[in-house]
Protein backbone atom coordinates (compact mmCIF):
# COMPACT_ATOMS: atom_id res chain seq x y z
CA UNK A 1 0.00 0.00 0.00
CA UNK A 2 2.83 2.08 0.74
CA UNK A 3 4.15 1.77 -2.47
CA UNK A 4 1.29 3.01 -3.98
CA UNK A 5 0.70 5.85 -2.39
CA UNK A 6 4.01 7.13 -3.66
CA UNK A 7 3.65 5.81 -7.44
CA UNK A 8 1.87 7.57 -10.25
CA UNK A 9 0.43 6.52 -13.25
CA UNK A 10 -1.35 8.15 -16.48
CA UNK A 11 -4.31 6.76 -16.21
CA UNK A 12 -6.18 5.65 -19.25
CA UNK A 13 -9.50 7.22 -19.13
CA UNK A 14 -9.10 10.80 -18.15
CA UNK A 15 -5.09 11.16 -19.24
CA UNK A 16 -4.43 12.42 -15.27
CA UNK A 17 -0.88 11.62 -13.73
CA UNK A 18 -2.68 10.30 -10.51
CA UNK A 19 -2.21 7.60 -8.26
CA UNK A 20 -3.23 3.98 -9.26
CA UNK A 21 -6.61 2.33 -8.39
CA UNK A 22 -6.23 -0.46 -5.78
CA UNK A 23 -7.83 -2.77 -7.75
CA UNK A 24 -8.38 -1.70 -11.51
CA UNK A 25 -4.57 -1.57 -12.96
CA UNK A 26 -3.87 1.31 -15.47
CA UNK A 27 -6.70 3.74 -14.21
CA UNK A 28 -6.56 6.44 -11.10
CA UNK A 29 -8.09 6.17 -8.13
CA UNK A 30 -11.19 8.80 -9.21
CA UNK A 31 -11.63 7.04 -12.27
CA UNK A 32 -12.48 3.70 -10.23
CA UNK A 33 -14.60 5.42 -7.99
CA UNK A 34 -12.30 5.08 -4.67
CA UNK A 35 -11.61 7.32 -2.39
CA UNK A 36 -8.74 9.68 -3.29
CA UNK A 37 -6.47 7.71 -0.31
CA UNK A 38 -4.34 10.71 1.04
CA UNK A 39 -4.37 14.45 -0.12
CA UNK A 40 -2.38 16.89 0.97
CA UNK A 41 -3.70 19.82 3.09
CA UNK A 42 -1.02 22.46 2.16
CA UNK A 43 -1.04 22.00 -1.58
CA UNK A 44 -3.83 19.21 -2.83
CA UNK A 45 -1.54 17.03 -3.88
CA UNK A 46 -2.41 13.41 -4.11
CA UNK A 47 0.71 12.30 -2.47
CA UNK A 48 2.02 10.11 0.83
CA UNK A 49 1.29 12.32 4.06
CA UNK A 50 4.71 13.17 5.43
CA UNK A 51 3.28 14.61 8.99
CA UNK A 52 0.09 16.48 9.89
CA UNK A 53 -1.91 15.84 7.08
CA UNK A 54 1.08 17.33 4.33
CA UNK A 55 2.93 15.74 1.71
CA UNK A 56 6.58 15.73 1.97
CA UNK A 57 7.62 18.60 -0.36
CA UNK A 58 5.19 20.80 2.30
CA UNK A 59 6.53 19.40 5.21
CA UNK A 60 9.91 20.46 3.88
CA UNK A 61 8.95 24.01 3.36
CA UNK A 62 7.40 24.10 6.20
CA UNK A 63 10.96 22.81 8.28
CA UNK A 64 13.04 25.00 5.78
CA UNK A 65 10.88 28.23 7.41
CA UNK A 66 10.94 27.12 10.68
CA UNK A 67 14.64 27.16 10.38
CA UNK A 68 14.74 30.99 8.99
CA UNK A 69 12.47 32.05 11.70
CA UNK A 70 14.52 30.71 14.51
CA UNK A 71 17.98 31.58 13.06
CA UNK A 72 20.45 34.45 13.29
CA UNK A 73 19.26 36.92 10.31
CA UNK A 74 22.80 37.58 9.55
CA UNK A 75 23.32 33.70 9.07
CA UNK A 76 20.20 33.04 7.98
CA UNK A 77 20.80 36.17 4.68
CA UNK A 78 24.33 34.09 4.01
CA UNK A 79 22.78 30.58 3.81
CA UNK A 80 20.02 32.37 1.77
CA UNK A 81 20.40 30.45 -1.71
CA UNK A 82 20.59 27.20 0.03
CA UNK A 83 18.10 27.69 1.85
CA UNK A 84 16.07 28.14 -1.12
CA UNK A 85 17.52 24.99 -2.58
CA UNK A 86 17.29 22.98 0.49
CA UNK A 87 13.44 23.82 0.68
CA UNK A 88 12.88 22.59 -3.13
CA UNK A 89 14.43 19.63 -3.48
CA UNK A 90 13.72 17.23 -5.85
CA UNK A 91 13.40 14.20 -2.96
CA UNK A 92 11.71 16.27 0.18
CA UNK A 93 11.36 12.50 1.95
CA UNK A 94 14.94 11.91 1.46
CA UNK A 95 15.84 15.39 2.43
CA UNK A 96 13.04 15.26 6.01
CA UNK A 97 15.15 11.92 6.29
CA UNK A 98 18.69 13.23 6.36
CA UNK A 99 17.13 16.37 8.64
CA UNK A 100 16.21 13.60 11.05
CA UNK A 101 19.17 11.37 11.30
CA UNK A 102 22.08 13.15 9.91
CA UNK A 103 24.37 14.77 11.88
CA UNK A 104 25.10 17.05 9.21
CA UNK A 105 21.76 19.14 9.59
CA UNK A 106 22.44 19.83 13.57
CA UNK A 107 25.71 21.27 12.30
CA UNK A 108 23.10 23.64 9.93
CA UNK A 109 21.51 24.58 12.84
CA UNK A 110 24.65 25.42 14.42
CA UNK A 111 25.70 27.66 11.28
CA UNK A 112 22.12 29.41 11.61
CA UNK A 113 21.84 30.03 15.17
CA UNK A 114 25.81 31.53 15.45
CA UNK A 115 26.72 28.30 17.64
CA UNK A 116 29.63 27.87 14.43
CA UNK A 117 31.41 30.36 12.23
CA UNK A 118 30.22 30.48 9.07
CA UNK A 119 33.62 29.44 7.57
CA UNK A 120 36.07 26.93 6.26
CA UNK A 121 37.91 27.16 9.93
CA UNK A 122 34.69 27.01 11.57
CA UNK A 123 33.55 23.45 9.99
CA UNK A 124 37.10 22.37 9.71
CA UNK A 125 36.54 22.82 14.21
CA UNK A 126 33.89 20.84 13.89
CA UNK A 127 35.89 17.94 11.50
CA UNK A 128 34.57 14.47 10.73
CA UNK A 129 33.35 13.17 7.07
CA UNK A 130 29.88 14.67 7.95
CA UNK A 131 30.83 18.12 7.08
CA UNK A 132 31.78 17.29 3.80
CA UNK A 133 28.89 17.13 2.09
CA UNK A 134 27.38 20.12 3.57
CA UNK A 135 30.38 21.94 2.84
CA UNK A 136 30.43 21.04 -0.90
CA UNK A 137 26.57 22.48 -0.85
CA UNK A 138 27.51 25.59 0.87
CA UNK A 139 29.91 26.54 -1.56
CA UNK A 140 27.67 25.79 -4.81
CA UNK A 141 25.57 27.78 -3.28
CA UNK A 142 27.98 30.89 -2.77
CA UNK A 143 27.77 30.52 1.11
CA UNK A 144 31.24 29.87 1.43
CA UNK A 145 33.78 30.77 -0.89
CA UNK A 146 35.67 27.85 -2.94
CA UNK A 147 39.23 26.52 -1.84
CA UNK A 148 41.27 23.15 -2.24
CA UNK A 149 39.91 20.68 -0.14
CA UNK A 150 43.45 18.94 -0.79
CA UNK A 151 45.57 21.24 0.14
CA UNK A 152 43.12 22.30 3.21
CA UNK A 153 43.04 19.18 4.97
CA UNK A 154 46.84 18.74 4.67
CA UNK A 155 47.26 22.10 6.56
CA UNK A 156 45.02 20.72 9.04
CA UNK A 157 46.66 17.00 9.22
CA UNK A 158 50.27 19.15 9.80
CA UNK A 159 48.59 20.95 12.69
CA UNK A 160 47.86 17.77 14.61
CA UNK A 161 51.06 16.17 13.42
CA UNK A 162 53.28 18.98 14.90
CA UNK A 163 51.60 18.70 18.26
CA UNK A 164 52.79 15.17 18.36
CA UNK A 165 56.31 16.38 18.98
CA UNK A 166 57.48 17.70 22.12
CA UNK A 167 57.85 21.37 21.71
CA UNK A 168 61.66 22.67 20.61
CA UNK A 169 63.68 22.93 17.24
CA UNK A 170 62.45 19.55 16.03
CA UNK A 171 59.04 20.87 16.54
CA UNK A 172 59.86 23.91 14.26
CA UNK A 173 61.70 21.99 11.65
CA UNK A 174 58.71 19.97 10.99
CA UNK A 175 56.77 22.60 10.89
CA UNK A 176 58.95 24.20 8.48
CA UNK A 177 59.05 21.10 6.30
CA UNK A 178 55.55 20.27 6.08
CA UNK A 179 54.19 23.89 5.43
CA UNK A 180 57.05 25.20 2.81
CA UNK A 181 58.07 22.01 1.32
CA UNK A 182 55.23 19.12 0.89
CA UNK A 183 52.46 21.78 1.52
CA UNK A 184 54.30 24.01 -0.72
CA UNK A 185 54.78 21.39 -3.28
CA UNK A 186 50.88 19.95 -3.27
CA UNK A 187 49.93 23.74 -4.04
CA UNK A 188 51.91 24.29 -6.62
CA UNK A 189 50.59 20.81 -8.56
CA UNK A 190 47.43 21.80 -8.13
CA UNK A 191 48.16 25.20 -9.68
CA UNK A 192 49.51 23.61 -12.48
CA UNK A 193 47.10 21.13 -12.95
CA UNK A 194 49.39 18.14 -12.50
CA UNK A 195 48.37 16.80 -8.87
CA UNK A 196 47.51 13.17 -9.55
CA UNK A 197 44.88 11.09 -7.76
CA UNK A 198 47.16 10.31 -5.00
CA UNK A 199 48.99 13.22 -4.75
CA UNK A 200 47.80 14.60 -1.56
CA UNK A 201 47.91 10.70 0.34
CA UNK A 202 51.69 10.66 -0.27
CA UNK A 203 51.90 14.23 0.78
CA UNK A 204 50.55 13.40 4.11
CA UNK A 205 51.89 10.05 4.36
CA UNK A 206 55.59 12.14 4.38
CA UNK A 207 54.60 14.48 7.27
CA UNK A 208 53.40 11.63 9.09
CA UNK A 209 56.74 9.50 8.44
CA UNK A 210 58.98 12.49 9.51
CA UNK A 211 56.58 13.08 12.65
CA UNK A 212 57.41 9.45 13.42
CA UNK A 213 60.90 9.64 13.26
CA UNK A 214 60.71 12.96 15.60
CA UNK A 215 58.30 11.23 18.41
CA UNK A 216 61.25 8.02 18.02
CA UNK A 217 63.80 10.41 18.78
CA UNK A 218 62.45 12.33 21.40
CA UNK A 219 61.79 8.89 23.42
CA UNK A 220 65.21 7.99 22.27
CA UNK A 221 66.64 10.86 23.95
CA UNK A 222 68.03 12.49 20.90
CA UNK A 223 67.22 15.40 18.26
CA UNK A 224 67.71 15.96 14.98
CA UNK A 225 71.10 17.72 15.53
CA UNK A 226 72.59 14.23 17.09
CA UNK A 227 70.64 11.80 14.63
CA UNK A 228 73.50 9.61 13.02
CA UNK A 229 73.49 7.16 10.18
CA UNK A 230 73.02 4.15 13.03
CA UNK A 231 70.45 5.49 14.58
CA UNK A 232 68.34 6.40 11.05
CA UNK A 233 69.19 2.31 9.71
CA UNK A 234 68.03 1.29 13.05
CA UNK A 235 64.75 3.19 13.00
CA UNK A 236 64.07 2.08 9.46
CA UNK A 237 64.82 -1.00 9.84
CA UNK A 238 62.37 -1.51 13.28
CA UNK A 239 59.19 -0.73 11.29
CA UNK A 240 57.73 -1.02 8.32
CA UNK A 241 58.38 -0.35 4.96
CA UNK A 242 56.25 3.08 4.71
CA UNK A 243 58.91 4.46 6.93
CA UNK A 244 61.19 5.08 4.03
CA UNK A 245 58.99 7.43 2.86
CA UNK A 246 61.43 9.83 5.46
CA UNK A 247 63.63 10.21 2.54
CA UNK A 248 62.46 13.39 1.68
CA UNK A 249 62.36 14.68 5.00
CA UNK A 250 66.12 13.47 5.36
CA UNK A 251 67.20 14.82 2.32
CA UNK A 252 65.53 18.19 3.33
CA UNK A 253 67.39 18.22 6.48
CA UNK A 254 70.76 17.27 4.96
CA UNK A 255 70.07 19.94 2.72
CA UNK A 256 69.47 22.70 5.32
CA UNK A 257 72.32 21.55 7.16
CA UNK A 258 69.95 20.63 10.14
CA UNK A 259 71.47 17.10 10.50
CA UNK A 260 74.99 15.46 9.32
CA UNK A 261 74.78 13.82 5.88
CA UNK A 262 72.79 10.96 6.06
CA UNK A 263 71.58 8.12 3.67
CA UNK A 264 67.98 6.87 3.65
CA UNK A 265 66.95 4.57 0.68
CA UNK A 266 63.84 5.19 -1.48
CA UNK A 267 61.06 2.75 -0.95
CA UNK A 268 61.16 -0.19 -3.16
CA UNK A 269 58.60 -0.22 -5.98
CA UNK A 270 56.50 -3.25 -5.33
CA UNK A 271 56.78 -5.41 -8.03
CA UNK A 272 55.95 -8.87 -8.95
CA UNK A 273 58.88 -11.49 -8.08
CA UNK A 274 58.97 -14.66 -9.75
CA UNK A 275 60.02 -17.51 -7.27
CA UNK A 276 63.81 -18.88 -7.57
CA UNK A 277 64.36 -22.00 -10.02
CA UNK A 278 64.32 -24.98 -7.77
CA UNK A 279 68.08 -26.01 -9.23
CA UNK A 280 69.39 -22.20 -8.40
CA UNK A 281 67.81 -22.26 -4.92
CA UNK A 282 69.90 -25.49 -4.15
CA UNK A 283 73.17 -24.25 -5.53
CA UNK A 284 72.64 -21.21 -3.43
CA UNK A 285 71.74 -23.03 0.02
CA UNK A 286 75.00 -25.13 -0.68
CA UNK A 287 76.82 -22.79 -1.61
CA UNK A 288 76.39 -20.62 1.61
CA UNK A 289 76.41 -24.12 3.63
CA UNK A 290 80.09 -24.57 2.48
CA UNK A 291 81.69 -21.59 1.05
CA UNK A 292 84.14 -20.59 3.98
CA UNK A 293 84.95 -17.68 1.92
CA UNK A 294 82.02 -15.99 3.05
CA UNK A 295 81.31 -13.82 6.23
CA UNK A 296 79.64 -15.93 8.96
CA UNK A 297 77.04 -13.39 8.80
CA UNK A 298 76.32 -13.41 5.52
CA UNK A 299 75.63 -17.08 5.06
CA UNK A 300 73.66 -17.42 8.03
CA UNK A 301 71.49 -14.37 7.04
CA UNK A 302 71.51 -15.42 2.82
CA UNK A 303 69.96 -19.99 4.35
CA UNK A 304 67.33 -17.81 6.65
CA UNK A 305 65.72 -15.90 3.40
CA UNK A 306 66.32 -18.92 1.28
CA UNK A 307 65.24 -21.28 3.89
CA UNK A 308 62.87 -19.69 5.62
CA UNK A 309 61.85 -16.76 3.70
CA UNK A 310 63.22 -13.97 6.29
CA UNK A 311 62.60 -10.61 5.80
CA UNK A 312 65.99 -8.94 5.87
CA UNK A 313 64.27 -6.06 7.50
CA UNK A 314 63.64 -8.57 10.87
CA UNK A 315 67.26 -10.25 9.88
CA UNK A 316 69.39 -7.03 10.87
CA UNK A 317 67.23 -6.94 14.45
CA UNK A 318 68.52 -10.30 15.21
CA UNK A 319 71.43 -10.21 18.26
CA UNK A 320 73.26 -12.60 19.92
CA UNK A 321 70.33 -13.20 22.97
CA UNK A 322 68.18 -14.23 20.16
CA UNK A 323 70.04 -16.93 19.23
CA UNK A 324 69.39 -20.19 21.79
CA UNK A 325 72.06 -22.25 22.73
CA UNK A 326 71.91 -26.18 22.49
CA UNK A 327 74.33 -28.97 23.92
Amino acid sequence: RTRRLRSKITCERCQADARPSAGQPGVCERCAGERVAQVCQGCGAEEQNYAAGRCGACSLRARVDELRENGDPVAVQALGAYLVALASSPKPLSTLNWMTTSRGYQILRQLLGGGIPLTHQGLDQVGGHTTRHLRAELVRHGALPERSERTASLALLIDREVLRVPDGPDRLHLRTFATWKVHHDLARKERQGTARRHSDMSARVKVRVAADLLVWLAEHELTLATLRQEHLDWWLADGAEHRKRVRAFITWTVRHKITAPLTALAPATRRHADPLDPNRRRQLFRTLLADERLDLRDRVAGLLIIVLSQRISHLVLLTEDDVPERD
